[in-house]
């Protein structure tokens, strides 16, 4: 009796050491990032050294499993799970089984990477990319493919989802141009902010995958004068990560033409500002400065919003570029972009104004050039402040 209690009881265990680890194989769970079976700060942890470099992920499954909301894998999927291991709310469906139907099989050749059939050619895109030449601040990357792609199962993700100033392009509102809707093909994307660890403005990217346009799949940064910042890049599709282009800012000074703009900026700031003045009185004084001590040919209205915005930005306002001209060639109401003032590229027909946002919330639009200016609320162009 003793003995077949005793061989029962080996049985149970070799049951119990080996059942874990196949359930665990067959049925990851969401926040597994090392496959064990169990939700632990490790996971965690694994996610915050995988994001410092310290730690690789040559089979995808921290950036898969890991990735608990599902906007690709950053600093809140480490948090939520910390979250969610001291008993806050569970909005992740953390430690669920993970639907690996929805894993995608991926196939790695040198520079070649095919995810479910479709090939990404990463040659292009180097590892490491260091901007020191303000000449040379403007730099895109792309990856060509073959293949059908899904353009929602593209996504870029910048310096681990930190960063401000964001525009998405699935809103209307916000659509450069060649990101506009062509043949029923969607623009997804966004521009945004990447700051030093000072929280000085270190560099403009804009991440957005375009189906009318030659390379779909492309990044694009616009350094900006900094020192010793550095951040990734992350091209993923279907939630794989693809590629990872580490960037570092060793800028002195600006862009030479951006160098002269400010300083032009900075001349009509110290003849019309006053200490007195509140941020909406500044920008009034600046643009009627613009209008009656320019020409048109001086300050047509593309410069004339660039230096509405930089000053704006003197004043720690949001701002960025309207361009209201060219909407039926451009298939879309109305141009919102973010970084033209510092890298004037794609700027569609028609006029141009700044948008300017102050800090209770309202947008005011600034329509400023050589001889004339207008100002209106952006909500009601109709009606016209000054």
């Amino acid at each position: 009796m003793k003995k077949t209690s005793k061989i029962a009881s080996i049985i149970l265990i070799i049951v119990f050491l080996f059942a874990v680890p196949v359930s665990a194989a067959e049925k990851c769970m969401i926040g597994d990032t090392d496959g064990d079976g169990r939700i632990m700060i490790l996971d965690a942890t694994a996610i915050q050294r995988l994001l410092s470099g310290l730690i690789g992920d040559p089979n995808g499954h921290i950036r898969i499993y890991g990735d608990v909301d599902g906007d690709g894998l950053n600093i809140l999927d480490a948090t939520s799970i910390q979250r969610y291991l001291a008993g806050f709310d569970n909005e992740h469906h953390i430690g669920e089984a993970f639907d690996d139907a929805e894993k995608p099989t991926v196939v790695i050749s040198g520079s070649n990477i095919t995810v479910d059939g479709v090939r990404f050619d990463v040659s292009g895109v180097p590892d490491e990319y260091t901007v020191n030449d303000p000449n040379e601040a403007y730099k895109a990357f792309v990856i060509p493919h073959r293949g059908t792609i899904i353009p929602e199962d593209c996504m870029i993700q910048v310096n681990n989802g930190v960063y401000d100033l964001k525009v998405d392009y699935t809103d209307e509102r916000f659509k450069e141009n060649y990101l506009t809707v062509k043949n029923d093909k969607p623009a997804l994307g966004y521009d945004c902010l990447v700051r030093n660890e000072k929280g000085e403005e270190a560099a403009w990217v804009y991440a957005h995958y375009s189906g009318s346009y030659a390379y779909p799949f492309r990044a694009e940064i616009c350094a900006l004068k900094n020192e010793g910042c550095s951040f990734p890049i992350d091209f993923y599709y279907k939630g794989f990560l693809i590629k990872r282009c580490n960037i570092s800012i060793s800028l002195e000074e600006d862009k030479p033409s951006i160098a002269s703009v400010k300083s032009e900026v900075k001349k009509i700031e110290t003849a019309c500002w006053s200490d007195d003045m509140s941020d909406r009185e500044k920008l009034k004084a600046f643009s009627k400065y613009v209008e009656s001590h320019y020409t048109y040919a001086q300050v047509m209205c593309v410069t004339g919003a660039e230096y509405v915005a930089f000053a704006a930005r003197d004043l720690g306002l949001t701002s960025m570029l309207l361009y209201p001209g060219g909407e039926e060639n451009q298939h879309c109401g109305r141009h919102l972009i973010t970084y033209n003032i510092y890298q004037s590229t794609g700027v569609p027909g028609g006029h141009c104004a700044a948008l300017v946002q102050y800090d209770d919330g309202s947008v005011i639009r600034y329509d400023v050039q050589g001889y004339s200016s207008w100002i209106r609320v952006y909500d009601d162009p109709n009606k016209i402040i000054a």
